[in-house]
């Protein structure tokens, strides 16, 4: 097992108005008590518990043609790592169940903040890997997208 970072930027808002105006409708307290929850989920359901450092808020600025407000969009960042060295012994996992974990949560967070789309990264000794997790595609297939890379990653 190697060391793997992972980041999500996380919009908390659903949609904007008509001048692209937003206020902070989540506190940093309230997104880490769901995360919270949604972690237990998600260890629940895999086995694997994905620790967080949640940053911000930040002000995502993108393309107005994708609907970025004016002031830009009010976002969070969930960063974890995952390390051997700080696993429980009785909880060994591997780095692509850690990683398929973090996308599960990700997904989680992403759809209850009801957000159209969600970019995430992971990073490793083999560089940089970057998702887009959206509504309308299902979470398997962006899980088998991430084996078909941890694959080919093998190969090199």
């Amino acid at each position: 097992m190697r060391t793997i970072s992972f980041r999500a930027e996380l919009g908390i808002n659903k949609g904007f108005d008509e001048i692209g105006s937003q206020e902070i409708s989540t506190e940093i307290s309230e997104l880490c008590s769901m995360l919270q929850q949604l972690q237990k989920e998600v260890e629940d359901q895999t086995g694997v518990y994905i620790s967080t450092v949640v940053s911000g808020p930040n002000r995502c600025v993108y393309r107005k043609e994708l609907a970025c407000p004016p002031t830009g969009e009010i976002t969070y960042t969930i960063h974890a790592t995952s390390d051997a060295r700080l696993q429980l012994k009785e909880t060994q996992w591997s780095d692509l169940e850690w990683k398929k974990t973090a996308l599960i949560l990700a997904d989680k967070l992403m759809k209850h903040y009801e957000q159209e789309f969600m970019p995430v990264e992971f990073a490793d000794r083999c560089g940089i890997t970057s998702y887009i997790l959206n509504q309308e595609r299902d979470i398997q297939k962006c899980v088998q997208e991430l084996e078909a890379d941890e694959t080919s990653a093998g190969e090199e």
